[in-house]
């Protein structure tokens, strides 16, 4: 056993000794002094588009740039009458959501008034049935006052469905003005 082991050490010993001949570059480095020239040259491209109005004289005289160097101006006229534009659709978003806000307190106060005009109908036709069972009034003004309770009722239901849509639509108010935005 221990004569196996002295051909192991003696081949990890004379591998670690003979790698480093192994992994030696062939290439034999050379030490000059000169210009180097680009053998190609490369474009530049923007990322906006439009009219060029004008050229960096210093860059184009000497045809370096440097960093940060600004090389070209666009007509940024276009830009600036998109954005106002933006900002004023904006604008209007918003004002439209603050109308809908408005569109639904106007709603409300509705509902209220219409459900108070409905509670004095009630009442009238309550009074109006009672005078007609006792004979003091005729059968044609209990219709009446029946028609005008059954108004009320429809309007508050109206008033209702009213500030349904105003609701709904300030949503979508919403989701414009955040799409818009």
């Amino acid at each position: 056993m221990k004569n196996f082991k002295y051909p192991l050490i003696l081949g990890l010993a004379l591998a670690t000794l003979a790698l480093p001949s192994f992994a030696q570059d062939s290439f034999n480095s050379i030490n000059l002094a000169g210009t180097v020239v680009a053998d190609n040259k490369t474009g530049l491209s923007y990322s906006a588009r439009g009219c060029i109005t004008e050229i960096s004289q210093v860059a184009f005289k000497s045809g370096k740039a440097t960093k940060d160097q600004v090389l070209i101006k666009l007509d940024d006229r276009a830009i600036t009458l998109a954005v106002k534009s933006a900002m004023a659709r904006v604008g209007d978003l918003e004002a439209a959501v603050d109308e809908r806000e408005f569109s639904i307190a106007s709603a409300k106060a509705e509902i209220v008034r219409v459900e108070e005009e409905l509670d004095f109908v009630g009442r009238e036709f309550e009074r109006t049935h009672v005078l007609f069972q006792r004979g003091l009034v005729n059968e044609t003004t209990v219709e009446a006052a029946e028609r005008r309770k059954m108004d009320a009722t429809f309007a508050v239901d109206r008033a209702k469905e009213a500030l349904e849509r105003a609701v709904s639509s300030k949503s979508r108010a919403y989701i414009a003005l955040e799409i818009g935005s």
